[in-house]
């Protein structure tokens, strides 16, 4: 079973390093970092859509962009979601321990601001490449 784990991880990795060659230098798309020593499993391919710097107060316009790219994408048959959730910024966390999204920009930045391309066990180099196709469009 790990050795069949560890064959997904190699090719989730190989799909992502065709993502950074395709995207590397595409201005409004921060990949995921490569840190000496660390290695990523890559369950899904987490960016940050930037297309003008993310500051407090340009994260609403940020995600409304996103967002919109979003729909394109899903239009011609592109999934795409979140990278991530901050914790902080469901109603529940928010009401229970009283936080306030704005206190916590970078998360807010990475909740609202995220998103995650496709990547997945048997992607095919046609359905990878129509997403590198649609990415670059943009």
């Amino acid at each position: 079973m790990m050795e069949r784990a560890a064959d997904i991880i190699a090719e989730h990795q190989r799909l992502a390093r065709i993502y950074d060659a395709a995207f590397a230098g595409l201005p409004g798309l921060k990949t995921p970092a490569h840190i000496d020593g660390l290695e990523h499993g890559y369950q899904s391919y987490p960016c940050l859509f930037q297309p003008e710097p993310v500051t407090p107060e340009s994260i609403p316009r940020v995600n409304q962009a996103r967002n919109d790219w979003m729909d394109r994408l899903q239009q011609v048959g592109i999934s795409t979601r979140p990278a991530t959730h901050a914790v902080h910024m469901p109603s529940f966390y928010r009401q229970k321990y009283e936080l306030n999204p704005e206190d916590f920009p970078t998360a807010q930045a990475a909740n609202d601001c995220s998103i995650s391309l496709p990547l997945f066990h048997g992607m095919t180099e046609a359905e990878q490449s129509f997403v590198i196709q649609q990415v670059l469009a943009r």
